[in-house]
């Protein structure tokens, strides 16, 4: 059985003449690794891994200037 563990990553944008940000995209994780592993979680479509941090379903944020394997390596 496969991890029941996910995440949703959430990248924003700076609005322009503001000092706002907003959403410019979104991506449903899902864990791909068996049923109680150890270590940190892990997307193999998207490349990317996280800790739960004892949330089923996790928030990850990032900025589009940003690569998002430096936020969650």
């Amino acid at each position: 059985m496969s991890c029941p563990f996910g995440a949703m990553l959430i990248v924003t944008r700076d609005v322009s003449g503001t000092s706002s940000s907003v959403a410019k995209e979104r991506a449903n994780l899902r864990c791909f690794l068996p049923e109680g592993h150890e270590g940190p979680h892990r997307d193999e479509r998207a490349d990317i891994r996280w800790e739960d941090q004892g949330h089923r379903v996790r928030l990850l944020l990032c900025h589009e200037k940003d690569p998002v394997q430096e936020y969650f390596p």
